[in-house]
């Protein structure tokens, strides 16, 4: 999947806030180990911006504390298509892919994998505290699975809907039991902390949709032909 789609590619790119000349940066000084793969997801915490890593192909792993200025090369513990990682504060975090979810306590360095009690394919997670958060997945053969855990991942809940040519990718909750997931031609939304998840927007095609990003009553959804995005 997403071989159509890539967020980044050989390259991370950040934005200087607060500034009314901000610009776009090429960052040229990345490890060795990460050039030439696909970089395929960044985060930086809000709360404080020179926190920030990126993940892609090959369970390869990059993250800065100096706000993008430098970064440092981390392995995840298997080679996997990293498509998510997210990170609550300094210390945790988590990374998914292909059908692994991994968990972070020490801000990027080592990772542990997560047991979520069944097999599918998952791409994206969200979290909004250390203990409670979703992750989803799901090809395009006919079943999406969303998962919950409310114990940090130690364990986990499945709810699966059935939607052919509709690939599931990714997932944003938060603290007030809203959220919000998204397939291909497709958008869910949970009220209860994504124990249940209804179809809340239809945009009559299925198309991969990969990533979703969510503000008020605006969503950004990039998109790419075919149901894998492979087209």
């Amino acid at each position: 999947m997403k071989t159509a789609i890539l967020l980044l590619v050989l390259l991370v790119a950040f934005i200087i806030p607060f500034r009314s000349n901000a610009a776009w940066e090429k960052v040229r000084n990345l490890p060795p180990q990460v050039q030439g793969t696909y970089l395929l997801d960044v985060f930086f915490l809000k709360s404080n911006t020179q926190y920030g890593w990126a993940s892609g192909y090959n369970g390869h792993v990059l993250r800065t504390t100096d706000g993008g200025s430098t970064w440092l090369f981390v392995q995840a513990p298997v080679s996997l298509q990293a498509e998510c990682i997210f990170f609550l504060d300094e210390k945790n975090g988590y990374l998914s892919g292909d059908d692994m979810v991994f968990k972070s306590t020490d801000g990027g360095v080592t990772w542990k994998k997560l047991n979520l009690g069944s097999q599918p394919r998952v791409w994206g997670c969200s979290f909004y505290d250390v203990q409670n958060g979703v992750a989803v997945g799901g090809g395009c053969s006919g079943t999406l699975h969303f998962f919950r855990t409310t114990n940090g991942g130690a364990n986990w809940s499945l709810t699966t809907h059935s939607m052919a040519y509709s690939g599931l990718s990714d997932a944003v909750v938060y603290p007030d039991g809203m959220g919000y997931a998204v397939s291909s031609g497709m958008v869910w939304r949970t009220e209860d902390f994504g124990a249940h998840w209804d179809k809340y927007s239809d945009m009559n095609h299925r198309n991969w949709q990969e990533d979703i990003a969510h503000l008020n009553l605006s969503f950004l959804i990039p998109a790419s032909n075919g149901c894998e995005g492979t087209d």
